[in-house]
């Protein structure tokens, strides 16, 4: 086997054990052991568990992330001419998240764990994303011209821990329904919750453009410059009406 081959075999069965295990119970020796070779050839090619696990998560970030670049780029205003939708945009980030984590596949389904464990420890790991996901907030601003690129960062934010929260991940979902005793919520497929999904987080950035339009403060907690409506178009006043009036301050 060459150099090549062991270390991916490594990464591979490191993959397995890390996903089923999280970062603090699973074991070298045990990947050593899945892996077929001794701990002193683990050691040979990763300095520690810490190195090894950085690798695997990088793995796991270079999948997830060349397939949300493969949805951007099917999703290029110049392709059609038409400006691409919110909810196009956030379907290229959900779907295959989703489709991972509901997957018969272990190879498949363990991706999304492996960056959720990158994301929990003393140092988030998934930093590879960044490029894409940077891609993907100014992709948001564009098809929702009333959010700042403070509050897309934040929208954005909230899509993502959506993806990887317990209810997803754990089938913490399954598990409310039957105690709540729900029929049948286990049945639903991948596509229904991607649907779920997309409707929610993209019903949230659009309330989240609306609460800071119709507030006149957004999320960096600085008022937002907005061209003044005329006196005509003000509900209810007249020019002049209420100029010396005290302004309510807001709550913080």
């Amino acid at each position: 086997m060459s150099k090549q081959e062991t270390i991916e075999s490594l990464i591979e069965h490191a993959m397995q054990v890390f996903s089923e295990k999280g970062y603090d119970h699973a074991s070298v020796r045990e990947i050593a052991g899945r892996a077929n070779v001794s701990l002193g050839t683990i050691h040979h090619y990763f300095t520690s568990k810490e190195d090894l696990f950085r690798a695997v998560v990088q793995r796991a970030t270079e999948e997830v992330g060349r397939e949300w670049s493969a949805g951007l780029s099917r999703l290029r205003p110049d392709r059609g001419g038409s400006k691409v939708r919110l909810e196009d945009i956030v379907r290229a980030v959900v779907e295959p998240v989703v489709f991972r984590v509901r997957s018969d596949r272990p190879a498949s389904s363990r991706v999304p764990k492996l960056i959720r464990w990158g994301k929990l420890g003393p140092e988030d790991l998934t930093r590879g994303l960044d490029r894409v996901s940077l891609k993907l907030i100014n992709a948001i601003t564009t098809a929702c011209p009333n959010l700042s690129m403070v509050e897309a960062i934040w929208g954005y934010s909230f899509v993502i821990s959506s993806l990887y929260c317990r209810q997803l991940m754990d089938n913490r979902f399954e598990q409310l329904a039957a105690e709540l005793g729900v029929p049948d919520a286990g049945n639903i497929d991948a596509e229904r919750i991607v649907e779920y999904v997309v409707a929610f987080a993209v019903g949230g950035l659009n309330a989240l453009a609306a609460y800071a339009d119709r507030s006149g403060v957004g999320l960096q907690g600085r008022e937002r410059s907005r061209a003044p409506k005329p006196p005509s178009m003000r509900r209810g006043r007249t020019p002049g009406a209420g100029r010396d009036r005290p302004r309510r301050a807001r709550p913080r």
